[in-house]
């Protein structure tokens, strides 16, 4: 396992004491929920994640926040700003993915892996580098575009 450039849980406890943790049970597929409450931001994780995927979703919400947060899914939004909406979520999947994957050593790591004759696929970038499959896969689309 190689290690990574940027850890979320270091970032959240070193560099937002201001954010508050918690983990719930969102409804349907919701990972992750980055909002306000009491007048700091908070960050709740989906009680159902595994490793990974808590903290690919602790990531996102991260980010999010530094980004000055969303109001994704508000009813009170314009019609319109679904499509804002989700820009922002495709841009803060890249930040998430650039930061937590080198390109450098995921394309070392194909390398190596195309001189003993073997594919790479996005399970086994996110095996080497112990990231869901999700960041893998944002990682390797944006390394090939």
């Amino acid at each position: 396992m190689t290690l990574r450039r940027w850890l979320p849980w270091k970032a959240l406890r070193d560099h937002h004491p201001d954010v508050e943790f918690g983990r719930h049970d969102l409804p349907g597929d919701v990972e992750g929920v980055y909002a306000w409450g009491d007048g700091r931001p908070v960050i709740l994780l989906s009680k159902r994640l595994g490793r990974r995927a808590r903290e690919a979703a602790l990531a996102h919400e991260l980010v999010h926040h530094e980004r000055g947060g969303t109001c994704s899914g508000n009813p009170l939004n314009p019609v319109g700003w679904r499509t804002v909406e989700i820009q922002e979520e495709r841009k803060i999947d890249q930040l998430v993915a650039e930061r937590m994957l080198d390109g450098g050593e995921v394309l070392a790591f194909a390398s190596r892996r195309t001189e003993m004759g073997e594919s790479t696929t996005v399970a086994d970038v996110a095996e080497e580098f112990d990231v869901a499959e999700w960041v893998a896969a944002e990682r390797i689309k944006g390394l090939l575009s």
